[in-house]
């Protein structure tokens, strides 16, 4: 005869578990009602973001009667590289694409404070009514700072998020653009392409011609 003590029970109340859900069954639907409407809301207002990647390798050219190894990509003179090290060229390159000073002139250039996208600055923005009594009340003022000065930053750290340069195993260029409209991703990524080969063939020995290869 079997101890009722030890014998165990692997089978679940089904009728009580419904029974539970049943009781809850108002704050059921408003949960599931709630994560309905949220994820709706989500789809119709977050803004959809496009990339355009490039793959491309700057090659150099020698012109005729000019005797240069070929194995000297145009690359390593930029880094002041005598044995032909892509790998390392390559990075300093990279590096020097996302500094302040090219960032600002292909700003310039691009006119990247009329797109809204990578200038997201409004200096006519007023805060909230509950954002500002929030401010008033904890004593925080604002400190002046120059619109433009803003702007710039603004700008470099937009761009520095949306646009993305790497260097691939084979040592050839990827530039990843990201914009909210498609067209403008793949416009920005092709300029941005050239402006590369741009600040090669001017850092390089006047005295090669430079072809980019598309990948």
């Amino acid at each position: 005869m079997s101890d009722p003590l030890n014998s165990t029970d692997d089978e679940i109340p089904l009728g009580e578990l419904i029974g539970s859900l049943w009781a809850q069954k108002l704050l059921i639907i408003f949960v599931a009602s709630l994560s309905l409407f949220y994820s709706v809301y989500y789809v119709l207002t977050t803004e959809k973001e496009f990339t355009a990647t490039a793959v491309f390798q700057i090659e150099q050219v020698n012109k005729p009667g000019i005797n240069i190894s070929s194995e000297i990509g145009a690359l390593a003179s930029i880094a002041g590289l005598a044995g032909g090290d892509l790998s390392g060229s390559s990075t300093s390159l990279l590096e020097r694409v996302m500094a302040r000073e090219f960032i600002l002139g292909f700003s310039k250039k691009n006119s990247l404070s009329d797109d809204p996208f990578f200038n997201t600055y409004n200096p006519n923005h007023q805060d909230p009514l509950w954002k500002s009594t929030i401010k008033k009340f904890i004593g925080w003022k604002k400190i002046a700072a120059d619109d433009d000065v803003v702007i710039e930053n603004n700008i470099i750290a937009n761009f520095r998020a949306a646009i993305e340069a790497t260097q691939t195993e084979g040592n050839a260029i990827s530039i990843s653009v990201t914009h909210n409209i498609p067209k403008k991703s793949s416009d920005y990524a092709n300029i941005f392409m050239e402006e590369i080969r741009l600040l090669v063939e001017y850092e390089s020995n006047p005295a090669q011609d430079l072809r980019l290869t598309y990948l």
